[in-house]
């Protein structure tokens, strides 16, 4: 496996060997799958910050059988023509098509930034880089003290016997919450500024059975 570092801040995910492997429960199949990409990814958590520009990282979990849960609600990603039936009704469209086979959680961009449509492990990993990259160009032009860039994360898993979310009811399920923010002040006129939910309900043995609140980010540009 490897981590590559910076300052504190992730840049590269760790390469798990043994992989956090689940599935898609039959009535999500064709709507959602696990990449096998992010199931091997295993983004480690961290806190970065330098200045005015921070990354961070945090999950919360009981035990090591919850932060597997965890790991596999960050690797179940919408399918390919969910996200591209969204990327045509983008008010930003990006003027290349992504390759075919890319697991895809964004729908479009804004000044080199992507527009979250749902929050997985290579999304976090996208964004964590994207703080260094940032903080690296403003030092470069001597700006770094007046823009700002934060990314925040966190995952939360909790166990519950009895669970309904808009409408549906699950029993003896894990329930993950998800909930990215970034923050990018780049001059009067650039700027990038979003909030990101995500709801995901496993069973205990990694069986996806209900994705919530997928769908592009509402965000504001400056």
């Amino acid at each position: 496996m490897r981590a590559l570092r910076s300052g504190g801040l992730v840049l590269a995910c760790l390469l798990a060997s043994c992989g956090n492997k689940g599935t898609i429960a039959p009535e999500l199949k064709g709507d959602y799958y696990i990449s096998a990409r992010d199931a091997k990814l295993a983004v480690p958590e961290s806190s970065y910050s330098e200045g005015r520009y921070s990354a961070k990282i945090v999950r919360h979990y009981k035990d090591e059988k919850e932060l597997r849960l965890l790991r596999i609600a960050e690797s179940v990603y919408p399918s390919r023509q969910r996200v591209m039936d969204a990327r045509a009704t983008a008010h930003f469209k990006e003027t290349q098509e992504p390759p075919a086979g890319e697991d895809l959680w964004w729908t479009s961009s804004f000044d080199g930034v992507r527009i979250p449509y749902t929050i997985t492990g290579s999304a976090l990993l996208y964004y964590c880089e994207r703080v260094r990259d940032f903080r690296t160009r403003a030092a470069s032009t001597g700006r770094a003290a007046e823009q700002s860039c934060v990314m925040s994360y966190v995952g939360d898993i909790s166990h519950q016997k009895q669970a309904e979310i808009e409408g549906k009811r699950f029993t003896d399920c894990y329930v993950v919450s998800m909930k990215l923010e970034w923050s990018w002040f780049c001059g009067d006129l650039c700027g990038l500024w979003f909030t990101k939910e995500r709801t995901v309900v496993l069973d205990a043995e990694g069986t996806v059975l209900a994705v919530f609140k997928d769908g592009p980010a509402d965000f504001i540009v400056s």
